[in-house]
């Protein structure tokens, strides 16, 4: 039943280029869910949400390739994986087929924070340390599927508009903006930012004009790489107040040259306000509303 599933009320985006900025038009959606999966009650929830794209952001899924996205031929698998606690073994035990058809590099050794590797708990590695780690697995990553094969995502330090950092500055916490953290990183490893597909953004401000400030602010700053909002969220006041923010996001999105995509991260599991579904596995008023959208502003493929 959907009520035990793990499905994430979200959706995501991606293209083929690498270095270069979308083409016109070019928009993908997909969904993500946490770990564990259970492929006897889960996969009911992704077909009736038949997303484009399946993400895996939990702790277990670097080896079960999201069960070969239930049998459906129609979706593609893009794992997580979480820098400090994967070690490189692991990472090249990821299966060549299918191949994953895009990678979040992630620095946090458990799935809470997971993203955000400089506020809160996720305070564990310095933007320096992130890049050589990331500039390691990358190196893996393209030695294992091909140079450009597989689509890379930086990791995503603090959101402008979530808690500021609090941990001890031993363990990284001391950026309190994600333009200097990102600053650090790249210039701790300059091939981090050449090999990158996109940065990674995450926005919780529930605003749709302080949202597109935060993005233009990463373009305006990294301008030769696309930003990927790896998690979208809206926590409230209501599931419609969420469902028309994600609509309001997307019809301005979908006309970036440069915003390549994003997950909608709002609340974490079925039956939550956020989510795609209830719990009896029905769609909420976000499920309806991203079924509207791929009507609306259809999924469309790299050239």
């Amino acid at each position: 039943m959907a009520g035990t599933s793990k499905l994430l009320g979200l959706f995501c985006a991606l293209s083929s280029a690498v270095n270069a900025a979308r083409g016109p038009g070019e928009f993908h959606y997909g969904a993500a869910f946490g770990s564990p999966f259970n492929v006897a009650t889960d996969c009911n929830d992704i077909n009736l949400i038949s997303p484009e794209l399946l993400m895996n952001w939990g702790p277990d899924n670097r080896n079960d390739a999201t069960i070969n996205v239930c049998g459906n031929s129609n979706i593609k698998f893009m794992p997580t994986l979480w820098g400090r606690d994967f070690d490189n073994p692991q990472l090249s035990a990821l299966p060549n087929s299918p191949r994953p058809f895009g990678v979040f590099l992630e620095n946090e050794p458990n799935w809470f924070g997971a993203y955000s590797p400089d506020h809160g708990v996720g305070c564990n590695l310095t933007a320096q340390q992130c890049a050589t780690r990331y500039y390691t697995e990358t190196n893996i990553i393209n030695q294992k599927f091909g140079v450009g094969t597989v689509k890379l995502f930086t990791p995503s330090p603090v959101n402008p508009t979530y808690p500021k950092c609090t941990a001890p500055g031993q363990y990284g916490c001391t950026y309190e903006d994600q333009i200097a953290w990102f600053r650090d990183y790249f210039a701790a490893c300059p091939n981090c930012l050449r090999d990158a597909w996109a940065i990674n953004h995450h926005e919780y401000s529930c605003n749709l004009a302080t949202t597109q400030a935060n993005i233009q602010r990463l373009w305006a700053n990294f301008g030769n790489k696309n930003v990927f909002v790896g998690e979208l969220g809206c926590d409230g006041p209501s599931p419609t107040v969420q469902a028309q923010y994600l609509r309001d996001f997307v019809a301005w999105a979908y006309t970036q040259q440069y915003v390549v995509g994003f997950i909608w991260a709002g609340l974490n599991y079925v039956g939550s306000q956020g989510a795609q579904l209830t719990s009896n596995g029905q769609l909420t008023a976000v499920g309806q509303a991203f079924k509207q959208i791929q009507q609306q502003y259809p999924p469309k493929l790299t050239p």
